[in-house]
Protein backbone atom coordinates (compact mmCIF):
# COMPACT_ATOMS: atom_id res chain seq x y z
CA UNK A 1 0.00 0.00 0.00
CA UNK A 2 1.40 3.77 -0.73
CA UNK A 3 2.03 6.28 1.71
CA UNK A 4 2.76 3.64 4.74
CA UNK A 5 6.67 4.37 5.01
CA UNK A 6 9.22 1.86 3.54
CA UNK A 7 9.17 -1.70 2.98
CA UNK A 8 10.35 -4.15 5.33
CA UNK A 9 10.34 -7.77 7.02
CA UNK A 10 8.36 -8.20 9.79
CA UNK A 11 8.73 -11.36 11.08
CA UNK A 12 7.78 -12.80 14.83
CA UNK A 13 9.89 -10.54 16.61
CA UNK A 14 9.06 -10.80 20.80
CA UNK A 15 6.82 -7.84 20.99
CA UNK A 16 4.75 -9.76 18.18
CA UNK A 17 4.53 -12.95 19.78
CA UNK A 18 3.13 -11.20 22.53
CA UNK A 19 0.30 -9.48 20.38
CA UNK A 20 -2.28 -12.09 20.93
CA UNK A 21 -2.00 -12.02 24.73
CA UNK A 22 -2.65 -8.10 24.36
CA UNK A 23 -5.41 -8.57 22.16
CA UNK A 24 -8.35 -7.01 23.26
CA UNK A 25 -10.35 -9.24 21.57
CA UNK A 26 -11.07 -13.35 21.81
CA UNK A 27 -11.60 -14.83 18.41
CA UNK A 28 -7.68 -15.96 17.03
CA UNK A 29 -8.83 -18.28 14.12
CA UNK A 30 -10.92 -16.73 10.50
CA UNK A 31 -14.69 -17.18 10.06
CA UNK A 32 -15.82 -19.35 7.17
CA UNK A 33 -18.55 -20.64 5.59
CA UNK A 34 -18.20 -23.57 7.86
CA UNK A 35 -18.67 -21.82 11.00
CA UNK A 36 -22.11 -20.51 9.21
CA UNK A 37 -22.34 -24.32 8.41
CA UNK A 38 -22.59 -25.35 12.14
CA UNK A 39 -24.60 -22.17 13.47
CA UNK A 40 -27.57 -22.88 10.57
CA UNK A 41 -26.69 -27.03 11.60
CA UNK A 42 -25.51 -28.75 8.76
CA UNK A 43 -22.44 -30.21 7.87
CA UNK A 44 -21.50 -28.82 4.40
CA UNK A 45 -21.33 -26.08 2.45
CA UNK A 46 -22.97 -27.67 -0.69
CA UNK A 47 -26.05 -28.09 2.25
CA UNK A 48 -26.26 -25.13 3.12
CA UNK A 49 -26.01 -23.39 -0.61
CA UNK A 50 -29.04 -25.99 -1.38
CA UNK A 51 -30.54 -24.60 2.39
CA UNK A 52 -30.86 -20.91 1.36
CA UNK A 53 -31.88 -21.98 -1.84
CA UNK A 54 -34.92 -23.74 -1.36
CA UNK A 55 -35.60 -20.97 1.66
CA UNK A 56 -35.16 -18.32 -1.67
CA UNK A 57 -37.01 -20.70 -4.26
CA UNK A 58 -40.16 -20.78 -1.76
CA UNK A 59 -40.42 -16.75 -1.94
CA UNK A 60 -40.04 -16.34 -5.54
CA UNK A 61 -42.94 -16.73 -7.99
CA UNK A 62 -40.92 -18.53 -10.23
CA UNK A 63 -38.10 -20.82 -10.57
CA UNK A 64 -34.64 -20.39 -9.63
CA UNK A 65 -32.32 -22.79 -11.46
CA UNK A 66 -29.74 -24.86 -9.55
CA UNK A 67 -27.25 -27.19 -10.81
CA UNK A 68 -25.35 -28.72 -7.99
CA UNK A 69 -23.19 -31.26 -9.80
CA UNK A 70 -21.68 -28.85 -12.21
CA UNK A 71 -19.29 -25.88 -11.96
CA UNK A 72 -19.51 -22.86 -14.15
CA UNK A 73 -16.10 -21.93 -15.82
CA UNK A 74 -15.49 -18.53 -14.13
CA UNK A 75 -14.18 -18.73 -10.72
CA UNK A 76 -14.13 -16.00 -8.07
CA UNK A 77 -11.34 -15.18 -5.57
CA UNK A 78 -11.28 -15.35 -2.22
CA UNK A 79 -10.67 -12.27 0.41
CA UNK A 80 -11.14 -11.56 3.92
CA UNK A 81 -13.77 -9.31 4.99
CA UNK A 82 -13.32 -7.89 9.26
CA UNK A 83 -12.07 -11.82 9.57
CA UNK A 84 -13.90 -13.74 7.86
CA UNK A 85 -13.19 -15.18 4.28
CA UNK A 86 -15.58 -14.52 1.28
CA UNK A 87 -16.02 -14.28 -2.34
CA UNK A 88 -17.37 -11.32 -4.49
CA UNK A 89 -19.83 -12.21 -7.14
CA UNK A 90 -19.79 -9.91 -10.53
CA UNK A 91 -23.65 -8.66 -9.55
CA UNK A 92 -22.02 -7.19 -6.68
CA UNK A 93 -23.42 -10.54 -4.26
CA UNK A 94 -20.64 -11.42 -1.06
CA UNK A 95 -20.86 -15.06 0.22
CA UNK A 96 -18.82 -16.72 3.14
CA UNK A 97 -16.24 -19.22 1.44
CA UNK A 98 -13.86 -22.18 2.81
CA UNK A 99 -10.79 -23.11 1.68
CA UNK A 100 -11.99 -26.82 3.02
CA UNK A 101 -14.87 -26.75 0.42
CA UNK A 102 -14.25 -23.70 -2.20
CA UNK A 103 -17.40 -23.63 -4.03
CA UNK A 104 -19.50 -20.69 -4.43
CA UNK A 105 -22.89 -19.77 -5.28
CA UNK A 106 -24.60 -16.31 -5.00
CA UNK A 107 -27.94 -15.85 -3.45
CA UNK A 108 -28.47 -12.62 -5.34
CA UNK A 109 -28.15 -13.37 -8.88
CA UNK A 110 -28.06 -16.85 -8.65
CA UNK A 111 -25.31 -17.56 -11.47
CA UNK A 112 -28.29 -16.99 -14.41
CA UNK A 113 -25.08 -16.14 -16.30
CA UNK A 114 -23.91 -19.68 -15.98
CA UNK A 115 -27.61 -21.51 -15.23
CA UNK A 116 -27.02 -21.82 -11.41
CA UNK A 117 -23.78 -24.17 -11.71
CA UNK A 118 -21.53 -23.87 -8.53
CA UNK A 119 -18.40 -21.58 -9.58
CA UNK A 120 -14.83 -22.83 -7.79
CA UNK A 121 -13.12 -20.49 -5.28
CA UNK A 122 -9.63 -19.62 -6.28
CA UNK A 123 -6.98 -19.44 -3.10
CA UNK A 124 -3.70 -18.47 -2.70
CA UNK A 125 -1.22 -21.17 -2.73
CA UNK A 126 -1.31 -22.70 0.96
CA UNK A 127 2.06 -21.56 2.08
CA UNK A 128 1.21 -18.11 0.69
CA UNK A 129 -2.42 -18.08 2.37
CA UNK A 130 -1.20 -19.53 5.28
CA UNK A 131 1.26 -16.20 5.94
CA UNK A 132 -1.60 -14.20 4.59
CA UNK A 133 -3.54 -15.41 7.31
CA UNK A 134 -0.43 -15.23 9.79
CA UNK A 135 -0.50 -11.39 9.06
CA UNK A 136 -4.00 -10.40 9.41
CA UNK A 137 -4.78 -12.20 12.30
CA UNK A 138 -1.49 -10.13 14.07
CA UNK A 139 -3.54 -7.51 13.88
CA UNK A 140 -5.79 -6.20 16.82
CA UNK A 141 -9.43 -5.61 16.56
CA UNK A 142 -12.35 -5.20 19.48
CA UNK A 143 -14.54 -8.10 18.89
CA UNK A 144 -16.82 -8.17 22.45
CA UNK A 145 -20.30 -7.35 20.66
CA UNK A 146 -21.86 -10.45 19.53
CA UNK A 147 -23.45 -14.02 20.44
CA UNK A 148 -20.84 -15.80 18.79
CA UNK A 149 -17.49 -15.63 16.77
CA UNK A 150 -19.35 -15.03 13.35
CA UNK A 151 -21.45 -12.06 14.69
CA UNK A 152 -18.16 -10.79 16.84
CA UNK A 153 -15.89 -10.99 13.55
CA UNK A 154 -18.69 -9.67 11.54
CA UNK A 155 -19.10 -6.66 14.63
CA UNK A 156 -15.26 -6.14 15.25
CA UNK A 157 -13.57 -2.40 14.92
CA UNK A 158 -9.61 -1.62 14.40
CA UNK A 159 -7.81 -1.08 17.04
CA UNK A 160 -5.05 0.32 15.22
CA UNK A 161 -5.11 3.79 12.53
CA UNK A 162 -2.21 3.89 9.97
CA UNK A 163 -2.07 7.68 9.15
CA UNK A 164 -1.92 7.98 5.02
CA UNK A 165 0.33 10.68 3.38
CA UNK A 166 -2.62 12.92 3.03
CA UNK A 167 -3.92 12.53 6.00
CA UNK A 168 -6.71 10.47 6.53
CA UNK A 169 -7.00 7.46 8.85
CA UNK A 170 -6.97 3.86 8.06
CA UNK A 171 -8.99 1.31 10.01
CA UNK A 172 -6.45 -1.54 10.21
CA UNK A 173 -9.04 -4.36 10.39
CA UNK A 174 -8.58 -8.06 9.89
CA UNK A 175 -8.87 -7.94 5.66
CA UNK A 176 -7.42 -8.88 2.48
CA UNK A 177 -7.62 -8.32 -1.00
CA UNK A 178 -5.74 -10.45 -3.53
CA UNK A 179 -4.97 -7.56 -5.16
CA UNK A 180 -2.64 -6.99 -1.91
CA UNK A 181 0.78 -8.66 -1.67
CA UNK A 182 2.60 -10.35 1.30
CA UNK A 183 4.70 -7.64 1.43
CA UNK A 184 2.00 -4.82 1.46
CA UNK A 185 0.62 -6.71 4.55
CA UNK A 186 3.69 -6.26 6.31
CA UNK A 187 4.41 -2.83 5.57
CA UNK A 188 1.20 -2.27 6.70
CA UNK A 189 1.73 -4.24 9.77
CA UNK A 190 4.56 -2.40 10.78
CA UNK A 191 2.27 -0.42 12.68
CA UNK A 192 1.14 -3.50 14.67
CA UNK A 193 4.68 -3.95 16.05
CA UNK A 194 4.82 -0.04 17.36
CA UNK A 195 1.77 -0.82 18.93
CA UNK A 196 2.83 -3.88 20.61
CA UNK A 197 5.98 -2.19 21.41
CA UNK A 198 3.82 0.78 23.18
CA UNK A 199 1.51 -1.91 25.17
CA UNK A 200 4.55 -3.63 26.24
CA UNK A 201 6.14 -0.25 28.17
CA UNK A 202 2.75 0.89 29.46
CA UNK A 203 2.56 -2.49 31.39
CA UNK A 204 6.66 -2.87 32.23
Amino acid sequence: MRGLGPLRTLGPTPYLEQVNDMNTGSINRLITAHDYCEREGVKTVRERILRWHLKKQKKAKQPIAIQMNKMAPSPVKARIELGAVVADCECGGCEFVSIEEPIFYCMECFIRLHGGALRSVQFPAPEVWAEIVRLVMLRPVEDLRGADDCDRAYNSRAVIYLEKEDGQHLPLTRSWTPNESVDDLVCENEAVEKWALAQLKEGA
